[in-house]
């Protein structure tokens, strides 16, 4: 008997069913044979699943105390490694046996966390790094505060400058009779307007001639373009509408010219076995629905039903479910405790407090949120730390103040008044 998806010796396709239990399609034979299935305990499989060779699927369980399942066979995992196992003082590293990250601490000051080891660190000035402005990293793990640019807290003014690559920037204004977008200078951009109709009447075209600049644009017509029917753009970004086509003509009927109005007699009826949205030749689509119990639409070939075998959830998903190929799902399980299914992986979200996770957090590592914000008055420092920043009220008896609040942010202190109190 005859059996699986042949070709037809006319450039088709043939599909000549399946085989009664007991029996599997030969790959090269197409023919129904004989099959005996194997079993877990042939295999020598101790966990996971596998194919019994018959076209069907073994479970063969799960391990147990403290195992892990490898290749079908249950495993001990690799010991951990500490810190102190890989002669780390400093850093992360990755947990042998779980791939987590373990934290190895920090360094004390002055020093840097270089390969996992503490070395000496002398920081960078701004005026060794050419930075007149600006906030960043001073090559030590700290944080260098570069002052501000004049004008910078003044939006709009003529002294108003931008912190820009570390370096004051003055941002240009939009040039006379631009349009569109361009550049600022500063990183930033502008935005310089549209263009109106010109004198004449003719709509004006931004970048139509050169870029950023207004051009006066003839727009086409449906003669000029050769169009007896349907839409489009006439060339000066407006819309163009070219109507319809008389009875027993349609527009754009494949394989002839677009925007042409051709005779043709569209199809109304499905062919056997046809599924889906098929064309009707003229431009158009009918729907010829959807396919019996077993069977999938253009899995081989395309609006042609086809018997189809779903698959199952495969080895390396964990959870959630995956498309079975016949249009439905797999079950791929569920995630223990409160691990969050990812991308059909199990995940162990972070929580505030664990190692690595800072103020600064905004993500549990599993596609969901995390809130590990300060309490107020702290706030949260580049490193992650939550910092007890300098007031005004603190150091106003000191006279005005504009420089680092400890905390990685600038501070302004302006009315203030110097001596005491």
């Amino acid at each position: 008997m005859a059996c699986g998806s042949l070709p037809d010796g006319c450039g088709g396709t043939a599909t000549c069913g399946g085989c009664e239990d007991g029996e599997a399609c030969d790959a090269l034979s197409f023919r129904c044979e004989t099959c005996a299935p194997t079993t877990c305990a042939l295999e020598g499989a101790e966990c996971g699943a596998l194919s019994d060779g018959c076209g069907a699927s073994l479970n063969c369980g799960n391990c147990t105390g403290g195992e892990v399942c490898v290749q079908n066979r249950c495993r001990r995992p690799a010991r951990p490694l500490g810190c102190e196992a890989v002669n780390a003082s400093c850093g992360i590293i990755k947990d042998a046996c779980t791939g987590a990250s373990v934290n190895c601490g920090s360094c004390p000051k002055g020093e840097i966390c270089t390969a996992n080891q503490c070395e000496s660190c002398v920081p960078k000035t701004c005026g060794e790094l050419g930075w007149t402005c600006g906030s960043g990293g001073d090559g030590c793990g700290g944080t260098l505060q570069c002052g501000m640019c004049p004008g910078s807290g003044a939006a709009g003014s003529a002294d108003s400058q931008r912190c820009y690559n570390h370096a004051c920037c003055t941002p240009r204004a939009c040039p006379a009779d631009a349009c569109g977008e361009i550049a600022d200078g500063c990183g930033g951009k502008l935005q310089c307007g549209t263009c109106p109709d010109s004198s004449s009447g003719k709509p004006q075209v931004c970048g139509l001639v050169s870029a950023n600049v207004c051009s006066e644009c003839t727009p086409k017509t449906c003669d000029a373009l050769g169009w007896d029917c349907g839409t489009g753009d006439d060339g000066c970004g407006r819309p163009l509408n070219c109507g319809g086509c008389p009875d027993g003509e349609y527009c754009g009927v494949p394989g002839q010219a677009a925007h042409v109005c051709t005779p043709c007699t569209p199809k109304t009826t499905c062919g056997a076995n046809e599924c889906g949205e098929v064309s009707d030749g003229c431009g158009g689509s009918i729907s010829c629905g959807g396919c019996g119990a077993g069977e999938v639409c253009g899995q081989l070939t395309a609006n042609v039903c086809n018997v189809c075998t779903p698959s199952a959830c495969p080895a390396s998903k964990q959870c959630g479910t995956v498309s079975d190929g016949c249009g439905g799902e797999a079950p791929c399980g569920t995630c223990t405790g409160d691990q969050k299914c990812l991308n059909n992986l199990c995940c162990q979200p972070k929580k505030c407090g664990d190692p690595g996770v800072g103020c600064n957090t905004t993500s549990d590592g599993c596609g969901g949120a995390l809130d590990c914000s300060c309490t107020s008055p702290l706030v949260c420092d580049a490193s992650g730390s939550c910092c007890s920043p300098i007031r005004c009220i603190d150091i106003c008896h000191n006279g005005p103040y504009v420089g680092p609040d400890g905390c990685g942010n600038v501070i302004e202190c302006q009315d203030c008044l110097p001596g005491p109190g």
